[in-house]
């Protein structure tokens, strides 16, 4: 017993030094210093090895998917995250559907970024610059059309050669208390997106070991 016991120590203390190890050695954290404004998000002076939450305020089309918007479409203002359920412009109704749109600037011309989308239970679909990136269950009209799941999510683009994007999320929800888009996407490089989600997996893991 008193052997096990020792065993048992070591095996935590190597596993204490381990974790240590890569928290020391990763340099991927977030940073909070940027908010989107009225749809638009400014990233001239991000650090863009950093990983970043996709914060502040979105344009929101409710009850249009994204091919419904054209430019007569009177969009509100609101901050993702964003429920439904809590928004008295939505009669606190957590059921329906509708469309968030953010313009991002000063990106690289042409370098490859990731944009990773997590925790949502609803369905939804994501677009970069007009192009279906990422389905994620079945976004629909009605609860007959629209099929929830919950999965994390990734996808990867191009900036474009003035170091734009345009960032588009369908979302349906016709089956949970909450609907909406209430968790910020991540947007970063790639090997920053991956590296940020492998460290906190590891985390997860010792800690799941440790309980």
């Amino acid at each position: 017993m008193k052997k096990n016991h020792i065993l048992y120590i070591l095996i935590l203390v190597l596993s204490l030094g381990t974790l240590f190890y890569i928290l020391i050695n990763s340099n991927q954290e977030k940073d909070m210093t940027f908010n989107a404004h009225a749809g638009n998000l400014e990233l001239d002076n991000w650090n863009q090895e950093d990983v970043i939450d996709l914060y502040g305020q979105w344009l929101f089309y409710p009850d249009m998917l994204y091919d419904d918007i054209d430019k007569n479409s009177s969009p509100l203002v609101k901050k993702v995250s964003h429920w439904w359920e809590e928004d008295r412009e939505l009669d606190y109704n957590p059921y329906g559907y509708g469309t968030y749109i953010l313009s991002i600037k000063g990106l690289e011309p042409n370098r490859e970024y990731a944009i990773s989308v997590i925790d949502v239970v609803t369905a939804y679909n994501l677009y970069v610059n007009g192009e279906k990136t990422i389905s994620n269950g079945t976004v629909g009209r009605s609860k007959a059309t629209s099929t929830p799941k919950w999965e994390q999510k990734t996808t990867m683009f191009k900036a474009d050669g003035k170091g734009q994007v345009n960032i588009a999320i369908e979302v349906s929800n016709f089956d949970y208390y909450r609907g909406g888009l209430w968790n910020t996407p991540e947007l970063g490089s790639v090997q920053a997106i991956l590296d940020y989600h492998n460290r906190e997996k590891v985390i997860e893991m010792f800690l799941f070991g440790v309980l």
